[in-house]
């Protein structure tokens, strides 16, 4: 009797996160987005992917952290599997090649100092996360204290039925990780957001526009405000909500993104 052919893409990401045992998320840290010291501000190791437009690295990256637990014993945060199977999830199914393929994306995230790599049992590969922040600290479970914000990613970022993780363009993948950062009801002003986040202000419009086309995004509110860019003394503003497998927890009406007010901005 034949062997069944390998798994497909969705299968193994679905086993994997089966596996997992996690409640449906993960966390990852908002430094991997964007540096916080102080008054400070300056774009995280995300930048560098999107500027390479690494969708391979950037997979890889969130099913690391969905997948990856706690060793009692080294205390490491670390998981060791077969190249293929990561292949499988980036939709490689070539084993030689496959497996050099992935074998390159760690070495590019390795480059970026957000992973270490060593080789495992049974010709497999071990896998340990390093801080989000590409500081090369040791990995620790997020507090969510004020000095150490984290956000949620759904797993129905691959699980949905329309598999976001393949739909979405890297712009819009983009912006969906930038929106579950922020709060509930959010601003994003395209030219500072770009400067935060290390990303262009197409990226930002693009992300923006095509998650409201897929509905996982609303124009929750348009106010005005006194500016004199603008030939009528007034500039509008959009606030966001994400919505549908996105969705966040909804806060008091009054609660805005507690970002400084941009005047001359666009959104």
């Amino acid at each position: 009797m034949k062997p069944p052919p390998p798994l497909s893409q969705q299968e193994t990401i679905e086993l994997l996160l089966e596996r997992s045992g996690r409640p449906g998320h993960f966390p990852i840290r908002n430094s991997f987005l964007e540096i916080r010291r102080g008054k400070e501000r300056r774009p995280g190791p995300f930048a560098a992917l999107i500027a390479r437009r690494d969708e391979r690295a950037l997979q890889l990256f969130l099913l690391v952290h969905a997948v990856t637990s706690s060793d009692k014993q080294s205390g490491a945060f670390d998981v060791t599997e077969w190249a293929t199977t990561w292949a499988r999830t980036l939709g490689l199914f070539a084993e030689a090649s496959g497996a050099t393929a992935v074998s390159r994306v760690w070495k590019r995230l390795a480059a970026d100092v957000l992973i270490t790599r060593r080789r495992g049992s049974l010709r497999r590969t071990n896998i340990t996360v390093l801080s989000e922040d590409g500081s090369g600290d040791p990995y620790t479970a997020p507090s969510g204290a004020k000095s150490d914000p984290y956000f949620k990613v759904p797993f129905a970022y691959w699980t949905d039925e329309k598999a976001w993780y393949r739909t979405l363009s890297l712009p819009a993948r983009a912006v969906l990780l930038i929106a579950l950062s922020r709060e509930p009801r959010f601003y994003l002003p395209h030219n500072q957001a770009a400067t935060w986040y290390g990303v262009s202000e197409d990226t930002i419009r693009q992300g923006l526009h095509e998650l409201q086309d897929h509905k996982l995004l609303s124009a929750d509110e348009v106010l005005y405000i006194p500016s004199l860019t603008s030939p009528t003394g007034w500039t509008p503003r959009t606030f966001y909500r994400l919505q549908g497998a996105f969705e966040k927890a909804t806060r008091g009406p009054d609660e805005l993104s507690a970002e400084p007010p941009a005047t001359e901005a666009s959104a």
